[in-house]
């Protein structure tokens, strides 16, 4: 898709291409107001509007046809402690080949995801890198794809041959937690998950890897992550002995493990916990969360690789998906696997 033209807005509105500037980018001479007609103001802003017009805020900085060396991040939640690790890494390896980043987080609005998307797109960044997940049917996937510029996503889990994502093989480790443990260490098998994006598909690959280990899956094992009194009261209902419990995230695990240090439960020899993520690694912790721990420095790596490999050579295919495996992490709340 072609970016318009300030040449293409001012011919359509039957004005000069100062006029147009001067209406699309409100610049005046001596902070007076800018001595345009209000009707051929409007003229043009609607022209600009009916055509797409985007205004190139960073048209000064940089020619249009020169590589900026900057890249534009879109990030879903900048408070989860995990993204905020990744995008840091993300940093270094594109500091590393010489480009600079610039960040802007969409508080998990997918409208607001949107709009920066889009902005970066019709601004100077050389690629994006979207760290959220963006629906297959959506019109934002479809006008991505559309454009020239490069652009990978991190962490989406779908598979669409024109779209490149890195990702964490979440199944894959579930699944060597599972075959870690044994039926001798544990009678019960529960679960603590959540519905936030991202997430919630890792509670029906847990069903599956006990499935197939030949471990018990009891419906009533398998609870909701909930505000911490509601959650301790849930937690009492669950056989509260030689219990595995896996829980959705490392945060989760945490305060999971509060709560039943509080209803008196020893960990791990009553309850043993996993998280998901590697959050909580540092042996600085008195309590060290074990975790199916997601390959940051691997996502960050991959996911900047593809994404200037494409830019130095923009006929190049991406891959649909690279999915990356996660290491098993133990913990002082899990016996050593």
């Amino acid at each position: 898709m072609q970016r318009v033209t300030l040449t293409e807005v001012a011919k359509a509105a039957g004005v000069s291409v100062t006029t147009a500037s001067r209406v699309l980018n409100l610049k005046n001479e001596g902070n007076q107001s800018i001595k345009i007609g209000a009707a051929t103001q409007e003229k043009v802003q609607a022209v600009a509007q009916q055509l797409g017009y985007q205004q190139n805020l960073f048209a000064s900085l940089t020619k249009h046809d020169k590589a900026s060396q900057v890249i534009g991040i879109v990030i879903r939640d900048i408070n989860d402690p995990l993204l905020a690790k990744l995008i840091q890494q993300i940093q270094v390896q594109l500091r590393l080949a010489g480009y600079e980043t610039f960040i802007s987080n969409s508080n998990q609005d997918f409208d607001e995801a949107s709009q920066q998307i889009k902005f970066m797109l019709a601004n100077y960044f050389d690629g994006i890198i979207i760290v959220d997940y963006i629906p297959t049917n959506s019109h934002l996937l479809a006008f991505l794809q559309a454009q020239s510029k490069p652009y990978v996503i991190v962490t989406g889990s779908f598979g669409d041959p024109a779209t490149p994502v890195v990702r964490t093989d979440d199944a894959a480790g579930i699944d060597a937690m599972v075959q870690s443990l044994s039926p001798a260490n544990f009678k019960h098998f529960g679960y603590v998950g959540s519905d936030q994006i991202g997430v919630g598909h890792r509670e029906s690959m847990y069903k599956n890897a006990l499935g197939y280990a030949g471990l018990p899956v009891i419906s009533a094992n398998f609870i909701k992550d909930a505000p911490a009194k509601k959650l301790q009261h849930d937690l009492q209902g669950l056989p509260l002995d030689q219990l595995f419990l896996f829980c959705a995230t490392d945060r989760i695990a945490l305060k999971v493990y509060t709560c039943l240090i509080a209803l008196k439960i020893k960990v791990p020899t009553q309850v043993a916990l996993m998280g998901f993520d590697g959050l909580y690694d540092s042996d600085n912790l008195a309590v060290r969360i074990g975790s199916v721990a997601q390959p940051l420095t691997e996502l960050a790596q991959t996911s900047c690789q593809l994404l200037l490999a494409k830019i130095n050579n923009p006929a190049m295919t991406l891959p649909a998906i690279t999915a990356l495996k996660p290491t098993i992490s133990a913990g002082t709340t899990m016996p050593i696997i």
